[in-house]
């Protein structure tokens, strides 16, 4: 059932907010699976009679964790795309149209690709 509460929980953030914020948190809860499978079995155990309440608590520092990070991430990214823009007219040939574009192709590629948010 978590494996599935997950799921939707990801895909309704990511319809809701924005996708890459469903990914981003599916990551954050694999770092966390331990935590994650923890705050199930305080709400399975027969004290707590069904109370929901720590599970909740435990997702919404999950949300909470993984809009930071994504933050953190995104402009990290951005500060390396402007750095990277700034480099571009100091290479050979860097005023050519033809040379910007497939540097500027290669650098997002690079920024966000090769060293994912998620």
């Amino acid at each position: 059932m978590d494996k599935y509460f997950e799921k939707i929980t990801s895909m309704w953030l990511a319809h809701t907010l924005e996708p890459i914020m469903g990914y981003r948190l599916s990551y954050t809860i694999k770092e966390n699976i331990n935590r994650y499978y923890k705050s199930f079995r305080i709400v399975n155990d027969k004290k707590n009679k069904g109370d929901i309440t720590p599970f909740i608590f435990t997702y919404l520092d999950f949300i909470k964790e993984s809009s930071i990070t994504l933050k953190e991430k995104l402009e990290e990214k951005a500060n390396a795309l402007k750095y990277y823009s700034k480099s571009l007219e100091s290479l050979p040939y860097g005023n050519d149209d033809k040379c910007k574009l497939v540097a500027r192709l290669y650098r997002k590629d690079y920024t966000f690709w090769m060293n994912p948010v998620c």
